[in-house]
């Protein structure tokens, strides 16, 4: 009696283990960690004296929630599009939240982001090394990079975003 009881506590206590492990690699997103003000960042690509205005003439359409112009000595020096995605995985389902920043001629300079609700572990960090790395791509000439990226959930969604906003912009 007491060997089946054993037995039947170490599968409960392992049962556990391999949930709680399952539960902090793939269903707790990772917390946001501060970028700095969204003031700091604008000023670090457009230069000093940039000012963000929402645009009233947007209209908001699928992943796309919003655009901001961004200008300088009242010159538009870039943009800033309000992205969320919504997408699956592991069974389950999150969201994807950015502001991109780019330049007149719609080159991504930078990104803020507003929330990371998607995969946990270290998918989130994989889906921020995606989003560096295109820094400094055509947004107009942004492709889908799903062989080049070792597609996950997260850079498929972020890679569909995208995909719309060039669209937008085309």
């Amino acid at each position: 009696m007491n060997k089946l009881l054993g037995n039947f506590l170490n599968i409960i206590i392992g049962s556990i283990l391999v949930w709680v492990l399952v539960y902090f690699l793939f269903y707790n997103p990772e917390p946001i960690v501060e970028q700095g003000p969204e003031d700091e960042i604008i000023v670090e690509l457009f230069g000093e004296g940039a000012i963000v205005t929402l645009d009233a003439a947007f209209t908001p359409s699928g992943v796309i929630l919003g655009k901001e112009d961004v200008t300088l000595d009242g010159n538009v020096v870039g943009y800033s599009y309000h992205l969320k995605g919504t997408g699956e995985y592991f069974n389950a389902e999150g969201s994807i939240e950015f502001k991109f920043l780019l330049d007149i001629d719609f080159t991504l300079l930078g990104f803020i982001e507003v929330e990371y609700g998607h995969t946990g572990g270290g998918y989130r960090a994989n889906t921020l090394t995606f989003i560096r790395g295109l820094v400094g791509t055509s947004l107009v000439d942004f492709e889908d990079l799903d062989e080049e990226t070792g597609s996950t959930a997260s850079t498929n969604l972020l890679t569909d975003m995208l995909m719309e906003l060039k669209a937008l912009l085309a």
